[in-house]
């Protein structure tokens, strides 16, 4: 690059900027602290019920008032010798005789003589006047099922909760499926990123399912029941595959080995078409064929890298590769067909106004996956 060149077009600046975007595609940012999550305010608390501000402010209230000054070391709440005095003479120490009737009934489970002089979950109500406490007349009560808010007067004011977590080595787009790579087009099937690999290389081995659509119509002047058998034929590589950092298609020095891939082992499906041309004359298929395996492909693996599987369409390299014949053929139109790759559950297997001969089914849809990076 001369020194007059705009660095902005520089095609490294350019790719390092391409991959900084994408990556925060894939950026999860750390959760933030929700304080109104478990907020008394909200009836989506563990309480399942919201509060007042009076309700909670009366249960701080409580415990403050209720609290053991023998576990401070100043005793500003403990009892003066005047306010033990007070009540004693008061006649809350003083014995009371009960009637045989009450004790039974009150009695603290497994005990004797322990009575329990209000029943459980009793709310007792105390005016401020009977507690020395000043100002307006209000009840002091305590109820244990109102949650304690606020009460520390210490908190922690929080912001990002920052939780260490072990970084994945590489990631890789999930969301590409269904991809139809027919005469015209070319494809995506995934793009690695290279996130934490302490090693300046990595092999990787992957695989995705893969099927053959094909869908057409049947000419207007076609009328009364349609039947024919259209069969696809391919031969060992469907596509062509290509490796790409950003712009740059990799040579085979540039992916450091020569991989290794494997197509299915099914190469022809046949598709039986019937249907009656007065209620319908368009069908489609779509079925699958086995899985297609990258294997040995050993990349460069510093920390940012982004890599792009690319599948070529069919024309680029030798369109004979892949028939399409019928004793019928002239009376189609708007013939589509190809390879689905990274085939979805939603398209698997799935025909309208035809069938498959021997349909090849899924090995174990419960452990489906669209593709695998190993």
């Amino acid at each position: 690059m001369t020194d007059n060149q705009n660095v902005c077009e520089d095609s490294s600046y350019k790719r390092i900027v391409d991959f900084r975007n994408r990556f925060r595609i894939l950026n999860v940012a750390p959760s933030r602290y929700d304080n109104l999550q478990n907020s008394p305010y909200l009836n989506t608390n563990s309480f399942n019920k919201a509060f007042n501000q009076q309700e909670l402010n009366m249960r701080r209230k409580s415990e403050i008032l209720k609290y053991n000054a023998s576990n401070s070391s100043t005793k500003t709440n403990g009892l003066t010798k005047k306010e033990k005095w007070k009540l004693l003479v008061d006649g809350s120490s003083q014995k009371r005789n009960l009637s045989y009737s009450f004790i039974q009934n009150n009695l603290l489970p497994g005990t004797t003589n322990y009575v329990q002089t209000c029943p459980s979950g009793t709310i007792l109500y105390t005016p401020t006047s009977s507690s020395d406490v000043p100002g307006k007349i209000m009840n002091l009560y305590e109820d244990p099922t109102i949650p304690l808010y606020m009460y520390a007067t210490q908190t922690n004011s929080y912001g990002l909760i920052n939780l260490e977590e072990n970084t994945i080595q590489f990631d890789y787009d999930k969301s590409l499926v269904n991809l139809y790579i027919n005469q015209t087009n070319s494809v995506t099937v995934s793009s690695i990123y290279i996130n934490n690999i302490l090693t300046s290389t990595y092999t990787f081995n992957i695989q995705f399912p893969i099927s053959i659509f094909i869908s057409a119509k049947v000419k207007s002047e076609q009328t009364g029941v349609f039947t024919d058998t259209l069969i696809m034929d391919f031969s060992n590589n469907p596509f062509q595959t290509y490796i790409y950092y950003g712009e740059e298609r990799l040579s085979t020095s540039g992916i450091i080995n020569n991989p290794s891939y494997t197509s299915p082992l099914l190469k022809s499906v046949s598709f039986d078409v019937s249907m009656n041309l007065s209620i319908n004359n368009s069908f489609s298929g779509n079925q699958y064929i086995g899985l297609f395996s990258i294997n040995n492909l050993t990349l460069n693996t510093t920390n940012g890298y982004i890599y792009d599987i690319i599948l070529k369409n069919i024309s680029d390299f030798n369109i004979s590769s892949f028939k399409l014949s019928s004793n019928k053929i002239d009376l189609y139109e708007t013939i589509q067909y190809g390879i689905c790759a990274n085939v979805g559950l939603n398209q698997l297997n799935r025909f309208i106004n035809c069938t498959v001969q021997n349909p090849l089914s899924f090995p174990s849809i419960s452990t489906y996956q669209s593709l695998s990076i190993i």
